[in-house]
Formats: structure tokens, C-alpha cells, sequence
């Protein structure tokens, strides 16, 4: 296995891992489209205790 092939397999690698990492960094899960929905109603006893 020479030098080069070995070079440019991890340049490879690294320049993968860094366009993964960018793409992740934006996703849906962490700035969803849409609002998160309102609380549901409990009966007032429940909502004492909480």
C-alpha cells in the first residue's frame, strides 16, 4: 500500500466526516418546522398536584 493511496484515503474519510457532521448540525430534531403543541387540559384536581 503506498503513501499517496493511504494519504488520500483519509483525506477522503475526513472531508465525509466533516460534510456528515455539517449536516446533522441542521436538522429537523433540533430546529423543528413547526411549533410544539399546547399543554392538554386536566381536571382541576390534577392540576393542583402539579
Amino acid at each position: 500500500m503506498s503513501f499517496s493511496f493511504l494519504k488520500s484515503t483519509l483525506f477522503a474519510v475526513a472531508a465525509s466526516g466533516l460534510i456528515a457532521t455539517a449536516a446533522v448540525a441542521d436538522s429537523p430534531w433540533e430546529h423543528p418546522a413547526t411549533p410544539a403543541p399546547a399543554p392538554e387540559a386536566q381536571a382541576p384536581a390534577v392540576e393542583q398536584n402539579l
